[in-house]
């Protein structure tokens, strides 16, 4: 394993969405499996001679989801979904801080003119342009977000009600897959991985520096 225990003493919990950052550390955020109460939080684990070094980022959070880099690594877009909001950091590349948090859009509006009364933010990527792809848990689509003027300015529905990450992939990095989660959806192509061609461009991932 890349590391031992998180948060040693703490019982009942597991890591949620984890992604890399532009110089390979990995940054991974833990939730209790009751899915309640603020003992998780966002960590970062990196190359530390022959092992591997653990700390925490960020504290006090419920569940630790979607995760992205501006194009110049400066900005950390973090997602923390029962707070219905993504907050951006100021994200220092060369020690992998982060400091200035602020809420960068707020989805509580957005849901509430949709209708989406159970609808959560979970898994995020990030474009060429700088907008974030968000999917909808409860809400069956992926949004896309404007931060700079904190607008949703396009979606793409899917055909299950519980989507969880999106990504770009494709030679051109012009396709987005979005995975979802069956639970108690119905419908048969709840669980499913969906593809589909948007009118926007990815960025490629970073990859752990081992």
């Amino acid at each position: 394993p890349l590391c031992g225990e998180m948060q040693p003493g703490l019982q009942g919990y597991r890591t949620n969405d984890g992604k890399c950052d532009p110089r390979g550390r990995f940054l991974v955020g833990t939730m209790l499996y009751t899915c309640d109460g603020t003992a998780g939080g966002l960590f970062s684990v990196e190359k530390d001679g022959s092992g591997y070094t653990t700390r925490q980022l960020v504290k006090g959070t419920t569940i630790s989801n979607g995760l992205a880099w501006s194009a110049d690594g400066a900005v950390l877009y973090y997602i923390d979904s029962p707070l219905k909001k993504i907050d951006a950091f100021d994200y220092d590349l060369d020690t992998g801080s982060v400091s200035n948090r602020r809420t960068a859009f707020d989805f509580a509006p957005y849901f509430e003119s949709e209708g989406l009364d159970q609808a959560v933010p979970d898994g995020m990527t990030i474009d060429t342009e700088g907008m974030l792809w968000v999917a909808i848990h409860m809400g069956a689509r992926v949004v896309r977000v404007d931060p700079a003027a904190a607008q949703v300015i396009g979606k793409v529905e899917c055909n299950a009600q519980c989507t969880t990450c999106p990504i770009f992939g494709g030679p051109e990095l012009d396709t987005l897959y979005v995975t979802s989660i069956r639970l108690d959806d119905p419908n048969p192509d709840a669980g499913a991985v969906f593809e589909c061609k948007v009118p926007a461009k990815g960025l490629p991932s970073f990859e752990f520096d081992d």
